[in-house]
């Protein structure tokens, strides 16, 4: 399946120049766990609500002055719309990683897709495998 056909959800970004705390805002408003860090279009990297844990028990202080580009992933695995999601799925697991920005063709980015989505998938194309198997239960093959 490409990555095109499954529904990202929201998108938020920020600037590397963004404060830590601005971008813990937004990430408790918009109630996500990552945000996408880009400049001009380009993407520079990705902060999850576990990097900012992490900052803080490292000592990380005044978050207000700190800039987030100091604190997140530099550099992220990105997908493409074009993608199939297997081989997303082991680039994932290949670089330990759990969200993962998409890009579309002009590489906008459109959607994350987390290890989270990819569970929800999958338990979803099992639901309707035992949807068959027991409509199909007792009749001839």
């Amino acid at each position: 399946m490409k990555l095109e056909k499954l529904a990202f959800g929201i998108v938020v970004k920020a600037e590397p120049h963004e404060s830590v705390r601005k971008v813990a805002g937004l990430m408790a408003s918009r109630n996500v766990g990552s945000v996408v860090i880009e400049s001009r279009n380009k993407v520079l990297g990705i902060v999850t609500d576990r990097d900012i844990a992490c900052w803080v028990a490292k000592g990380g202080s005044d978050a207000a002055k700190t800039h987030i580009g100091e604190v997140a992933t530099k550099l992220p695995l990105v997908a493409s719309v074009n993608d199939e999601l297997e081989p997303t799925l082991d680039r994932m697991a290949k670089k330990g990683v759990h969200r993962v920005p998409i890009v579309n063709r002009k590489g906008d980015v459109v959607g994350v897709l987390s290890t989270d989505d990819a569970l929800v998938l999958v338990s979803r194309y099992m639901s309707d495998i035992t949807a068959i198997v027991e409509k199909t239960k007792g009749k001839k093959r």
